[in-house]
């Protein structure tokens, strides 16, 4: 076998998500499709399986999977009982995470908001591409009160996770 050494500037694996845009908004069919779209675009057209991780003696499914994209709405990921276990689990199994749904959050949302927030936290961490539609834009989705202030990390991670040097960032699970 002969290796080459292919260098070069330009990691062509990431051209495709320079021309994505990475949060939308308003929620509705249009941002919907959009996120369908990246994810067909993502994984080459692919059919979607279901990927069973364990975690911690459980099991957690992810229903809407292929070639390492997850898509995923808010209720999946944050209303549901998950903690930070199940998202690190996920951070190590995909690459790249496309989430729909998520709403302007509000006072009554506690548990919705610190789940959003150690999502974002680990996705982040792990260098996970996210695509991700919601009702406001990142600076106007934390809930009033006792989680406002240190939503303004999520805010940060967010916007950061946007730009092109997180994206070409390479995955690290």
């Amino acid at each position: 076998m002969t290796v080459a050494r292919l260098s070069g500037e330009t990691d062509h694996r990431y051209e495709q998500l320079r021309k994505l845009k990475a949060y939308l908004y308003p929620l509705g069919a249009e941002t919907t499709h959009k996120l369908q779209g990246i994810f067909l675009q993502m994984t080459n057209d692919a059919e979607p399986e279901t990927i069973v991780l364990p975690v911690q003696g459980r099991t957690l499914k992810i229903v809407h999977a292929a070639k390492g994209v997850g898509f995923f709405n808010f209720d999946e990921l944050c209303t549901a009982a998950l903690g930070a276990a199940d998202y690190l689990a996920i951070a190590e199994c995909l690459h790249t995470v496309i989430l729909d749904g998520v709403p302007k959050l509000k006072l009554e949302q506690r548990n919705e908001t610190l789940r959003f927030m150690t999502l974002i936290d680990t996705l982040y961490e792990a260098k996970v591409k996210l695509f991700m539609a919601s009702s406001v834009p990142p600076e106007k989705l934390a809930p009033p009160g006792e989680h406002a202030f240190a939503f303004k990390r999520t805010v940060s991670r967010l916007m950061e996770m946007q730009g092109e040097d997180y994206r070409h960032q390479a995955h690290l699970a």
